[in-house]
């Protein structure tokens, strides 16, 4: 699940995320969750612009990650 992954990247056992990057992490789960499952909470575009730029700072550093360990 989400929530295991996120639990790995905190762990730093495999690398090490940049600071802010869990946080953000959880966030965007949160919201996902949210949008998802709940029957009242209807996600807005507002709440998608709130996090755009964390998102995408996060998917800079995991791609960064990812190519890192490429062999």
């Amino acid at each position: 699940t989400l929530s295991e992954i996120i639990a790995q990247a905190r762990g730093g056992h495999h690398f090490k995320l940049a600071r802010g990057t869990a946080d953000i992490l959880d966030l965007i789960k949160e919201i996902g969750d949210a949008a998802a499952h709940s029957r009242t909470y209807i996600t807005s575009q507002k709440d998608i612009d709130d996090v755009k730029i964390k998102f995408r700072r996060m998917v800079a550093e995991l791609a960064h990650l990812a190519e890192l360990s490429r062999p």
